[in-house]
């Protein structure tokens, strides 16, 4: 064999092992393809879980945001007995905490701001006047009273709180919407006409 017919051997073999490198190159890319078509997918899918297990915590936080914040807000009850002490009908509430509050009576399509102690004392009565009785009334015109509730401040000299929901609990930016509000009917015997 010649020196030419050895180097065209060579050349021969040289191209058939590049092919079947060629070839197991294509293969090769392939399968990385394929690989990283099911890696991409899963990424797709674990991001997707992901981001659902986001939504899912944070729907919960809000929830407990909520439920502290109904928690937090006062407790009161359906309706308040007015109590007559001369010409003066008296109403009364009892919070478990401090809050500073304002209450409003209404009477028909008319409310009326009352004058109620600023702030509550935690588990202490909070006695107001609901409304003046003239002699010749026989009836109460007041039908409920509108509580409007905010927690307190450093200034109110009771134990300061928070209710972290989120919403403003500044009265000052609020104006008169209270951060809770409760609405409660108001009732009223005659203690005079029972006697009769």
């Amino acid at each position: 064999m010649s020196r030419s017919d050895w180097i065209a051997s060579a050349a021969a073999l040289a191209a058939f092992l590049s092919v079947g490198v060629a070839l197991f190159a294509i293969k090769y890319a392939r399968d990385s393809a394929k690989h990283s078509g099911r890696s991409a997918d899963h990424a797709g899918e674990s991001a997707a879980e992901a981001r659902q297990l986001r939504e899912i915590e944070a729907e919960r936080r809000k929830e407990e945001r909520e439920r502290r914040h109904d928690d937090l807000g006062p407790n009161l009850p359906a309706e308040i007995e007015a109590e007559q002490e001369g010409e003066l009908l008296y109403g009364e509430i009892t919070v478990p905490r401090a809050y500073r509050v304002r209450a409003y009576a209404r009477s028909g399509d008319s409310l009326t701001q009352l004058s109620v102690d600023p702030v509550t004392v935690p588990n202490r009565p909070l006695r107001f006047v609901i409304e003046h009785l003239h002699p010749e009334q026989s009836a109460i015109h007041t039908e409920e009273i509108f509580f409007h509730f905010w927690p307190p401040e450093e200034s109110d000299q009771v134990p300061v709180w928070s209710c972290g929901c989120g919403l403003d609990t500044s009265r000052e930016v609020m104006g008169d919407k209270g951060h809770w509000k409760a609405k409660v009917e108001v009732t009223f015997h005659d203690v005079m006409e029972s006697v009769w």
